[in-house]
This record gives structure tokens, sequence and C-alpha cells, in this order.
């Protein structure tokens, strides 16, 4: 399986290994100044590795991370959605790349890649670094699953923590002064999502036929992104469809949206009949939506808070946790406990006075039974 073969140099005697690689061509590893170090290094890396399946071909890490990676990137396209695509390319070109791309996969050393990280968390944000950081891990995984490398210099690596923000909701007060400042059309959008919980990408594919109305259902099946690159229509975030419950409020709004549309039309559109764009509150925002907030007198909350104050209308109304997952397409019910566990603290005061409630009522009990035994 191995053989040892000695040559001649300007420094004396070394020795080379000679072996079969799995697809059964011959190659060699040369350079040791002892019989006994290539002899360890055969049984180590071919004898053992072929036997076991874990074979690692030297020359095969030397490839760089530019070239595999580069090729990584690209095959992901047809299976990324469009936006999380556009994304990652641009973190690989913008940040990956130029810091990796010319080193080879087997010369990278777990002390720089935390340094990298620990570096680009100094001036960029969590979410930025652990993009760039989950696109290099994807690669070297990938380079080992191919037997390129054998050992992962990206495991263990101690990256920043998002840092959650504070979620701001509006009463139901406060939604309807906002509905009133705008025209009908933008009224449905405003109470569908502050009642129904939509993603933005989700109200802007919303189909005629997915209106429900005997139901009081909207299916989701779609999310539209917008951006710079153009319009994709896509699965929902979760890649799940979905029921949501619609209050008759946005109901009876959105049956008016649906007036004179054929079943395959989009819900809304802007004035011109184009899908919507997303809406900012930006500084430099100068849309209907951030108009409307003024007017209303409201904080400028980006329109994605929205659907966290459908998150706390549904569970001031009674909704459990399980209820919030399935209308909000989580993937789980612990993620939903996650982003709205601020929702849910109230729950842990209704607890501790259900326990007092049922202790009171024991204690009770065992007293009149205590009365009644001495009175017998």
């Amino acid at each position: 399986m191995a053989s040892i073969e000695s040559y001649e140099t300007k420094k004396g005697t070394r020795y080379a290994v000679r072996y079969r690689k799995p697809d059964h061509t011959s190659t060699y590893k040369r350079g040791f100044r002892l019989k006994r170090d290539a002899a360890d290094w055969a049984a180590k890396y071919v004898t053992t590795a072929l036997s076991e399946g874990t074979f690692v071909n030297p020359s095969d890490g030397k490839i760089t991370v530019g070239e595999y990676g580069g090729k990584w990137v690209k095959s992901k396209k047809p299976i990324w959605k469009p936006s999380t695509w556009r994304s990652n390319e641009a973190a690989w070109r913008n940040h990956v790349e130029p810091k990796w791309g010319k080193r080879s996969l087997s010369s990278i050393k777990h002390s720089e890649v935390q340094e990298w990280v620990s570096e680009q968390a100094k001036d960029k944000s969590a979410t930025v670094v652990k993009r760039n950081y989950g696109l290099l891990k994807g690669i070297i995984e990938s380079a080992i699953d191919d037997q390129r490398i054998k050992v992962n210099p990206t495991e263990r690596i101690a990256q920043p923590k998002k840092v959650k923000k504070a979620h701001k909701y509006l009463t139901i007060e406060q939604v309807l002064m906002l509905a009133g400042t705008v025209d009908e059309s933008r009224r449905a959008i405003i109470l569908t999502i502050c009642f129904c919980g939509l993603r933005w990408g989700e109200l802007s594919a919303l189909r005629v036929e997915n209106v429900l109305v005997e139901k009081r259902r909207l299916r989701i099946v779609e999310n539209l992104t917008v951006s710079d690159a153009g319009r994709d229509t896509v699965t929902p975030k979760s890649d799940k469809y979905r029921d949501v419950p619609v209050a008759l409020i946005a109901l009876n709004a959105l049956v008016k949206q649906c007036e004179r549309k054929a079943p395959g039309d989009l819900v809304f559109t802007d004035p011109s009949g184009k899908p919507l764009r997303p809406q900012s509150v930006g500084p430099s925002a100068k849309g209907w939506y951030k108009h409307a907030l003024k007017e209303a007198g409201l904080p400028l909350l980006p329109p994605h808070d929205l659907r966290h104050t459908a998150a706390s209308i549904a569970v001031s109304s009674g909704a459990n946790v399980k209820q919030i997952q399935l209308m909000f397409g989580h993937e789980s019910a612990a993620m939903t406990l996650d982003t709205y566990a601020d929702l849910f603290n109230s729950d842990l005061d209704e607890v501790a006075n259900d326990i007092d409630k049922k202790v009171e009522k024991i204690k009770c009990a065992q007293n009149v039974l205590k009365n009644e035994f001495r009175s017998v």
C-alpha cells in the first residue's frame, strides 16, 4: 500500500513515501531525513487513513480558498433564496475572498480565524461578522467533506453576540390612529400587518385567491423580495406555507381591496400597478408610511415592528406560544419564545397567582376538616 524509497541530495540521503491514492493514481511524499520518520508518516497518513476512509492527500489541500471557495459560493446560487444569495455573494466578494483568497486551504490556522473574527467585531455588526465567518466555515467544511483537508480551523471560534433590541409595540388605539391617516388601500396594509403579523414581503406577494373570506384566513404561500437587482417571488421565510387568522377589521379592509380583481392578481400594488416597494423610516425616507407615523404622532417604527405589534395584540388577546408560532411562521415554539419572551413574562405572574389560589383553597379545605373533626 505504501513503500519507502531513498534518494540522494546535496545534504545527504533522504527518504520518500510512495503510495496510491483511493483513485489508484500514484503519488509520493518526500523530504524525510530518517527512514523511521517516513515509515511513521506512511503508517499514520496512508495505511491507517486508507483503511479507515479518512485519507487526505496533502497536495489536495494546496488549492487556494479563492479557487475552491469561489466555486462553492457559485454552487449555492440555485439553492439559496435570491436575497440570501446576494448578501452572501457580497460578503464573499468584499470580506472573505480579500482576506483568505490567496491562502491554501491547508495553511489556515485556528488562531488566524479567531483573530480575523475578533478584528471584524471591533467595527462591524454581529450580523455581518457572523455572515462572513459562516461563509468561511461552510467552505472549510465542504473541503473536509471532499477530503482535501483533515483539520477544521473554524471550529470553536468565539463570535460576537447579537444584542437584541427591545421590541416596540403599538396599542390597538395607536394602530387605528395610524390607519386613519392614510387612504383606503394603505389603511388595509396597516390593518393586515398589525392584526395578522405578515412580513412585508408576504403582504406584497398576497394574491386574491389566498384571501379565504369564509374561513377568515390568509394563506401565505409566497414572499416578494425587492432590491436593486429586481423583484423575486420565493417561498415564505420558513419555506412552509401557513394559514393566518384574520380579525374582522382587517378582513373587511382586505375584501374591498380584492373587489374587481382576478384570483391570481396581487391584493396590494403601488399606484402604478407594480408590486409594493418596501417602506422605510430612515433619515432620507420620504414614503407614505413615514409620513403617516408623523401625522399620527407616533414613534418612527420600521414597518417590521408592526409585525411585532400583531404579536403583542394576539398575546394580550389570549394567544399562547404555539398559536403565535403557527400564525407567524416560526420554525419552532422555542424561536417564538426567544423572539417574544417579553410578551410572555406576565404569564409568570399568573402562574404564581394560580399557585397561591390553589394553596389557599387546600388550606381552607384542611381547616374545614379539622374543625369538623373537633366537633365530633
